[in-house]
């Protein structure tokens, strides 16, 4: 496959900028796409594709990316998540469609200027949005953040609390106003559960306990871990990658400990089987 692909400026503002393992995995995204219908021979299967498509798996992928062939599936699957890409698999291969090809891979000046307008137009509004909002940290305040952290307290405890709490959302909810981060939540869980297994607190490893005031800030300094607080990242939201949706949420260290975690819980879901 030869020819050229456009990358727009855009794309230093997004969050998948921010993770240089996700940004290259998007980037190989846009070279694989095929540029015009036709279709592709997969095993002995005639496999119909249009523009921004191409076929892989997920040991071509890892092999093509450099990676473990979970980790690629892995940050593939934050792309999806961030409607930046879409996958759809068989038990033989994957067609990964990349959202809004024809918007930015047009090939009209004309149409590139329109563009241009509309981003800086959506700049515009969202940079208005962010000043209004400067507080709010680089982790939102959603359902899946929380479940993200309760499913790892019940990984970890073998327990199931429920992410859908209003209790437990407003716990999660305010350690986050305060600056503290995914990593954060996971290192109390981690250090609680290593202190209390076994002994008479075990019983308090829920939300309500782990995730109550000052003593989440306690928990998380008492082994030697230091609070690092997080700055407002200002992402400026266009219409062009998509960027400026799910995946803004979580900051690039963020994204690489999903990540991890993921692979993790896989593998030992796979021993136990």
């Amino acid at each position: 496959m030869s020819g050229w692909i456009k990358l727009h400026r855009a794309i230093k503002d997004s969050s998948i900028f921010d993770n240089e393992k996700l940004l290259k995995v998007f980037i190989w995204c846009l070279i694989k796409a095929t540029h015009k219908p036709h279709e592709q021979l997969v095993g002995r299967q005639k496999v119909p594709l249009n523009p921004g498509q191409f076929v892989t798996g997920r040991n071509k992928a890892g092999v093509e990316l450099g990676m473990a062939a979970s980790t690629a599936w892995d940050y593939l699957k934050i792309l999806e998540s961030n409607k930046s890409i879409n996958i759809k698999s068989n038990n033989k291969f994957s067609i990964i469609s990349i959202e809004n090809w024809g918007l930015y891979q047009s090939g009209d000046e004309n149409h590139d200027s329109k563009l241009d307008n509309k981003l800086d137009n959506k700049s515009t509004a969202n940079q208005q949005q962010i000043n209004t909002n400067k507080n709010d940290k680089n982790v939102k305040n959603d359902k899946e953040i929380y479940k993200d952290i309760v499913e790892y307290l019940n990984q970890k405890t073998n327990k199931n609390y429920k992410h859908t709490t209003k209790k437990t959302q407003t716990l999660i909810d305010a350690r986050i106003k305060e600056g503290f981060t995914l990593e954060d939540f996971y290192k109390v869980i981690d250090n609680k559960v290593t202190t209390w297994t076994g002994t008479k607190w075990e019983k308090y490893l829920r939300p309500s306990t782990l995730f109550n005031g000052d003593k989440f800030e306690g928990y998380l300094n008492e082994s030697g871990i230091k609070q690092q607080s997080t700055q407002s990242t200002q992402h400026k939201g266009n219409k062009f990658h998509n960027f400026e949706q799910q995946s803004s949420k979580y900051s690039a260290d963020d994204l690489e400990e999903i990540a991890r975690r993921k692979r993790e819980h896989y593998f030992n879901k796979t021993k136990e089987e």
